[in-house]
């Protein structure tokens, strides 16, 4: 997927909606959007990351209640502060 990273997002001004690339981590309600994914079992969020609120329309894999994307996505929203506010997904 394109789109800029996470760090990238982080550090914009720009206004509207961003395209964000990057590893999709849901751990119970929480959902973050992580440049890397941590050599864990189940993985956890690595580097830099944003709260997604907002459908994510990608594959997971599933350990108990932590899912995860295996590969990079793309996420279309608004950045506001550490969070991205979704409103489309590209795959």
């Amino acid at each position: 997927g394109g789109g800029l990273s996470v760090k990238e997002a982080l550090d914009s001004d720009l206004d509207g909606p961003l395209m964000v690339k990057g590893f999709v981590v849901q751990t119970g309600d929480e959902v973050r959007l992580c440049s890397a994914l941590a050599e864990s079992f189940p993985p956890q969020c690595g580097g830099p990351s944003l709260a997604v609120q907002g459908p994510v329309d990608a594959e997971f894999a599933e350990e108990g209640e932590v899912r995860w994307t295996e590969t990079e996505v793309s996420l279309l929203g608004d950045v506001e502060g550490d969070v991205l506010r979704v409103g489309e997904t590209s795959k």
